[in-house]
Formats: C-alpha cells, sequence, structure tokens
C-alpha cells in the first residue's frame, strides 16, 4: 500500500508510534478502520489502550461525519456486525426427515467403504435424491 492511501491516519494523530501501529491494521480508509474496531473493539482497546482507542474512535466519527453509517439503536450484534432483526430463538423445523437423510448418508458411506455394488450404491443416492428433492420442502 502507498502512504497516499494512509493520508486520514496523519489527522488521526500525532503520534509517530500510533500512526505506525494504525498502518500495521492495513486499513485502506478512515471508513474500513471504523468497522474494523467495531467489529473487534476490545483487541482494538488492548492494542491502543482504552483511552487512546475511545479518542481514535471519537476522532474518526469526527472525520467521517456524515460517511459513517450508524446501526439503528435497536440493532442485534453477531460477532460485531449489525444485524437488521433478531435472530429466532429457535429455527424452523426441517423441511425433510433428517434422520432418515443422516442413516441414507452413512449407507451410502458404508457401501462405498465396503466396495458393494455399484446398483446398490445408485439406488441408495437415488433414495437420498428423492428425499432431498421431494416436494415436501
Amino acid at each position: 500500500m502507498t502512504a497516499d492511501k494512509h493520508d486520514f491516519i496523519a489527522d488521526l494523530t500525532s503520534d509517530d508510534v500510533e500512526r505506525s501501529k494504525l498502518r500495521a491494521l492495513g486499513v485502506e480508509t478512515a471508513e474500513h478502520l471504523l468497522a474494523q474496531i467495531e467489529a473487534a473493539r476490545e483487541p482494538f482497546e488492548q492494542y491502543f489502550g482504552p483511552g487512546r482507542a475511545k479518542a481514535l474512535v471519537e476522532r474518526l466519527n469526527v472525520l467521517l461525519g456524515d460517511r459513517v453509517h450508524r446501526a439503528p439503536s435497536e440493532a442485534h450484534y453477531s460477532f460485531g456486525v449489525p444485524m437488521d432483526r433478531q435472530p429466532p430463538d429457535r429455527l424452523p423445523p426441517a423441511p425433510i426427515d433428517l434422520e432418515r437423510r443422516d442413516s441414507l448418508f452413512r449407507r451410502i458411506q458404508k457401501l462405498k467403504q465396503s466396495r458393494a455394488a455399484e446398483a446398490e450404491i445408485r439406488e441408495a443416492e437415488a433414495e437420498l435424491d428423492r428425499l432431498l428433492d421431494s416436494p415436501d420442502r
């Protein structure tokens, strides 16, 4: 990366050590840096110290102004990424019989490992295909 891709770093801090540490993160834009910080705030705070990390984030927000996408305050987060809605408490029921599917997978694997007749393997695979392609899905 060239130095001009890091111009925003000079606007963040006058400290040469901090500039070097920020450049080591490999970010090319202020937006990218802010997204990286928001995705992994604790490691960033450990890297710079909580006080300096907070100051850098505040400075980034000033530099970015209206260009920063703000997630709604009710946003839910998963691995630091804002989600539009709360994930469901439970997954919906599977559209196929999972026990039957798993049984067929195991049967096909055993048939192949035991070098069973090709016709028997094809028959088990066809049964699995029918299950997976069933209109009930």
